[in-house]
């Protein structure tokens, strides 16, 4: 099962940080007093914190004064922050960035600002969150604040761990982390090296995540404040659970449970006791389990946290299915899937169906696990393109504000070099500005044409391409295909199958998005592609798919979907009618500056294959050669296609030799 918890392993350190604001002590005022005082049992008291703040906002609204009116806002916001209220500390935030402005407080509207952005991320509004970060970022140019900046680069780096973008997550919890080694401001140093740890967690680099999680860890046990360590506890017992090292997450777990400030939060508790539960589960303690599973979905109902209960849901089906408890099972992947339902957990959701179609075919619910799985393919593809649509609303975010500032810094620039130049060549710089900018918006035109019609026929031949590989006839044959299995009573085949087809799906997705993919990737699609063909044709035909030793395939990348089209007219149309020793061979080698792929069948050959088909066009050769043209216009070194016809030299088939550009690293 996925990890449930690392997405919230950067943002409760942010929330924590929120927690632990300290009050300016600028003066003696009793409206000084209170906002110091609530400052002080911030999150711990939380009662007394809202009173405070309610009885500050009333005699600041009394004396007309705008800077406390802010602050009982913030501090209402941080309250509800902490009580897991985020849209209640939504409204206190958005409300305080509002008087912190009208005061002219640049400090303290960023303060609110990052906070803001922190519980939008909370609730998954992660447009929202993004523009509170790009206004705290304008904010902070007039104020210059390097803490500033490392907080909104921090809260950058949670946003981008919503996207599994780790590679921006490392990026910006580094320009954080030397920010505050510059300041320096230990409680930011603490919590960047945190958030890199989590980052090189979801890498699955457990070994390089531990070595920062006991790094911070280190730092705060030789401080007073170690209002962290809980987290980074946990995130200690997660890495060595993920190593299978159960004795020092087991360790771990119970640091975590004892550490400071757990004990009467029952938020922390919940996610503690069901990180525990799921390593209970893959040590084979199902009892213990189901024990702390049950304690973590009470906590969680008690404190109003969906996330973390639709994913100890979903780990406790996947228990009771273990121990054969069907039923159990599917009450609990219900339950899960109707949660992540409600709070648009589509990840969680898509595990809820994936269990749900398990359980349905342990218990013989045949149809029912299939409508189940169909379930979990449509969410798989769902999540696809909304991480796509993401990364694309984020770039045109970025390009909209970076093409302003530009025009800005140009306009200004023009303006010096024509207030020295205006005494003796006023009219003459006009004219000659006014002609060279209608050059310039001509050529900036008619490129951005060129490149919007290219871009376009890419992005129309990528889809004919994914099309093309996501054939719907071989679609409906394996599905057929699990649907026979099933009426065959053989569940462990259609399982198999299931297996195949859903990883084949998620590579061709993934794969499609990419200018370049690592020849291991390519090569791995290849084979499950080929296995369910064999599948398919009822081993009708044997294939030899092989590597030169000479490439190493985790270094060497290649444009991809280039070799299955190849493939799949040696099967449908080359080695079609075959009988009797039909077999198709791939090889990838190097030669020179390209990769040599070489797609070889022993059927009829060409002539005979043209002449049967003679009036109809392959779609997926049309469609390669298309991609081929494309991809050369903008490539230095030229994709090749070489076709040759065996029949007439002692054998029969074709060989068809594509010479792909490669990149290495």
């Amino acid at each position: 099962m996925r990890q449930p918890f690392v997405r919230e392993l950067v943002l409760m350190s942010l929330l924590l940080f929120a927690a632990n604001v300290f009050a300016k002590q600028s003066g003696t005022s009793e409206l000084e007093k209170l906002f110091t005082e609530a400052s002080s049992v911030l999150c711990q008291d939380v009662e007394k914190t809202d009173s405070l703040a309610a009885r500050l906002l009333d005699l600041a609204e009394q004396a007309k004064e705008i800077s406390y009116q802010a602050r009982a806002y913030k501090l209402m916001g941080d309250n509800a922050s902490c009580q897991q209220q985020f849209q209640k500390a939504i409204h206190g935030h958005g409300r305080a960035v509002q008087l912190f402005e009208q005061a002219g407080d640049d400090e303290f509207t960023i303060r609110s600002l990052v906070n803001l952005s922190n519980s939008y991320l909370k609730l998954s509004k992660t447009d929202s969150a993004l523009a509170a970060l790009i206004q705290a970022e304008m904010i902070n140019r007039r104020l210059k604040s390097d803490f500033m900046a490392a907080q909104i680069y921090l809260v950058k780096a949670s946003y981008y761990s919503d996207f599994s973008k780790n590679d921006s997550v490392v990026f910006y919890s580094l320009k954080a982390l030397e920010l505050a080694e510059k300041i320096p401001d230990e409680s930011t140093i603490n919590r960047a090296v945190i958030t890199l740890g989590a980052a090189y967690y979801q890498n699955e680099d457990y070994q390089l995540a531990i070595r920062y999680f006991r790094k911070s860890r280190e730092q705060l046990l030789s401080q007073a404040n170690q209002a962290n360590l809980s987290i980074v506890n946990y995130n200690m017992a997660n890495s060595y659970t993920a190593l299978n090292m159960f004795d020092s997450a087991s360790y771990y777990y119970q640091q975590a449970l004892e550490s400071p400030g757990v004990e009467g939060n029952k938020f922390l508790q919940a996610y503690f006791y069901e990180g525990l539960a799921e390593m209970q589960g893959r040590m084979g303690l199902f009892k213990e389990s189901v024990a702390n599973h049950l304690k973590a979905i009470e906590l969680c109902i008690e404190v109003g946290e969906k996330r973390n209960l639709s994913a100890a849901y979903v780990n406790l089906s996947e228990v009771y299915l273990k121990t054969g408890q069907t039923a159990e099972a599917i009450r609990y992947a219900r339950l899960g899937a109707d949660v992540s339902q409600e709070i648009e957990f589509i990840e969680k959701e898509s595990d809820a169906w994936w269990m749900l179609s398990n359980a349905y075919r342990a218990s013989g619910r045949y149809k029912e696990g299939l409508e189940a799985l169909h379930k979990f393919y449509k969410l798989d593809s769902t999540m696809l393109n909304q991480t796509k649509a993401l990364q694309i609303s984020d770039l045109n975010i970025k390009y909209e504000t970076e093409k302003k500032e530009n025009e800005i810094d140009r306009l200004a620039q023009m303006g010096e070099i024509q207030a020295l130049q205006l005494s003796q060549q006023r009219y003459l710089i006009i004219g000659g500005a006014i002609v060279l900018l209608l050059v310039i918006a001509i050529l900036v035109l008619y490129y951005r044409q060129r490149a919007d019609r290219q871009a376009q026929a890419l992005t129309q031949l990528e889809q004919k391409a994914l099309r093309s590989q996501l054939n719907p006839h071989f679609i409906f044959n394996a599905l057929g295909a699990i649907q026979n299995y099933m009426l065959q009573n053989k569940p462990q085949d259609a399982a198999s199958f299931m297996s195949r087809f859903a990883r084949l799906m998620r590579q061709i997705l993934e794969n499609s998005r990419e200018d370049f993919i690592t020849l291991d990737e390519e090569v791995a699609t290849l084979e499950n592609y080929l296995e369910l063909q064999l599948l398919r044709f009822n081993n009708s035909f044997e294939y030899e798919l092989t590597v030169d030793e000479a490439i190493d395939a985790e270094e060497v990348s290649i444009p991809p979907m280039f070799a299955q089209p190849l493939i799949e007219n040696a099967l449908e149309h080359g080695l079609k009618g075959k009988i009797d020793g039909a077999k198709v061979k791939i090889t990838f080698r190097q030669e020179g500056e390209y990769v040599l792929l070489t797609v070889e069948d022993n059927g009829k050959g060409i002539a005979s294959e043209v002449k049967a088909k003679e009036g109809h066009k392959s779609l997926a050769g049309v469609i390669t050669n298309e991609r081929i043209e494309l991809f050369n216009a903008g490539l230095k070194s030229k994709i090749r296609l070489i076709v040759e016809d065996l029949t007439g030299v002692g054998s029969s088939g074709t060989r068809v030799q594509l010479m792909l550009p490669y990149r290495e690293g």
